[in-house]
Parts: structure tokens; C-alpha cells; sequence
């Protein structure tokens, strides 16, 4: 389980992560900045390949909860 200050992007709901949606940043210029730098490869990339690389290694999709300022994405084990 991973916990994070902050919510999914615009775009996207924590019951509907995998559904295609625009990627918006919330922050444009910041995540521009991190993409320059080499700090993010790019903005939306992340939950797309949770859902591969997990359904790759035989395991169910990570869950996604959000509660008030707070983002938490849990892994399961089991079959997918």
C-alpha cells in the first residue's frame, strides 16, 4: 500500500483509474519542468503500466482510494 498527500490528475476517478481519460496535469509547467529535467519520462504514464507490469506478473490491478487530500493505491496478491 502506497499513500501520497494529493489526488489523481484531472481527468481520472479513483473508481474508474484504467478507463481512458485526457491526462491532465495539475500543474502544467511543473511537470513540464520534471519532464525536461528527466525526473518524470511523462505526465499519465503511471497507472497504464501499474495495470500492465501487474497483469504481466499474474497479479489482480492496484486499487485506488481517495480520501480527502490523501491518495492510496493498494497491491494485492492473487490471481488477476
Amino acid at each position: 500500500e502506497i499513500a501520497s498527500s494529493g489526488n489523481l490528475a484531472s481527468g481520472s476517478s479513483p473508481g474508474k483509474p484504467f478507463a481512458p481519460h485526457e491526462h491532465l496535469p495539475p500543474n502544467p509547467w511543473i511537470a513540464r519542468t520534471l519532464h525536461l529535467r528527466g525526473v518524470i519520462e511523462a505526465h499519465g504514464g503511471g497507472i497504464p503500466r501499474m495495470a500492465e507490469w501487474t497483469s504481466l506478473a499474474g497479479q489482480p490491478r492496484p486499487e485506488f482510494v481517495e480520501s480527502d487530500d490523501v491518495l492510496t493505491i493498494r497491491f494485492r496478491r492473487g490471481r488477476a
